[in-house]
């Protein structure tokens, strides 16, 4: 199982340099410990191995594998990372669904609010999760399910969470037009602002993620940018010229 994450995590940072209509892919884990943070001796980190080139999404069913074997009531980092993304990619499915229509003036709104509404709890939920690890630095362990990763991987986990939520909220805001476009910018808004929250607990147990996460979503730097998500610039630390 560990050499399998290892390969889907070396095929999964590849996929993040192309970029895709919507990420549909949760990238894999492997090596180093990480306590409060900081990176422990590579000594006993798992070799990260090379082999058959495997699907990228085919990590999430392994990641899901081995979450369900995880001892802990309470989520690691990246295990709420992976969650979330877990949870939120059939709510970005039916969104697209919703805007994919002939005809613009039959997409319903109302229905597509009520999915970002979904999206919304679902990150609320995981803030509250990480604000317990927030609470805890000294017991933080980097991990998923006992298997340790390195902050580049939580990093890489972090960026495809994003490309996931930024891709759909670009989608659903070029979808809909005209008067009701007010309603869903709003919780457009609401979500961008949570997704920096997320972001911004997050350093607090890992100080540089967002510096390693910055680089991996240059393609959708442009959508945080045009939808004025200027929480997220802050906390990504993007160049003024975005």
């Amino acid at each position: 199982m560990f050499s399998r994450l290892s390969t889907l995590f070396v095929v999964a940072c590849a996929s993040l340099s192309i970029a895709m209509p919507v990420m549909d892919t949760v990238p894999g884990v492997a090596a180093l410990n990480v306590v409060g943070g900081q990176t422990s001796n590579p000594a006993n980190a798992i070799s990260p191995l090379v082999g058959r080139q495997t699907e990228p999404d085919s990590f999430l069913g392994v990641a899901s594998d081995l979450l369900g074997d995880r001892d802990s009531a309470q989520p690691t980092l990246p295990e709420i990372v992976i969650s979330l993304t877990n949870e939120i990619k059939p709510i970005c499915a039916k969104l697209e669904a919703a805007v994919a229509v002939a005809v613009k003036a039959d997409i319903n709104v109302d229905l597509i609010v009520s999915l970002l509404g979904d999206i919304v709890v679902l990150i609320e939920g995981a803030i509250v999760d990480i604000k317990v690890i927030v609470a805890n630095p000294a017991g933080f362990v980097l991990s998923v399910a006992g298997t340790v990763i390195t902050v580049n991987e939580l990093a890489v986990l972090v960026a495809a969470l994003l490309t996931l939520v930024l891709n759909v909220l670009f989608t659903v805001t070029v979808g809909v037009q005209g008067l009701a476009a007010g309603a869903v910018l709003i919780v457009v808004a609401k979500i961008g602002g949570l997704l920096a929250v997320v972001l911004g607990l997050a350093v607090q147990v890992v100080p540089n993620v967002c510096v390693l996460v910055a680089p991996q979503i240059t393609a959708v730097v442009h959508i945080i940018t045009s939808l004025k998500l200027d929480a997220l610039v802050v906390v990504l630390g993007l160049p003024a010229k975005y």
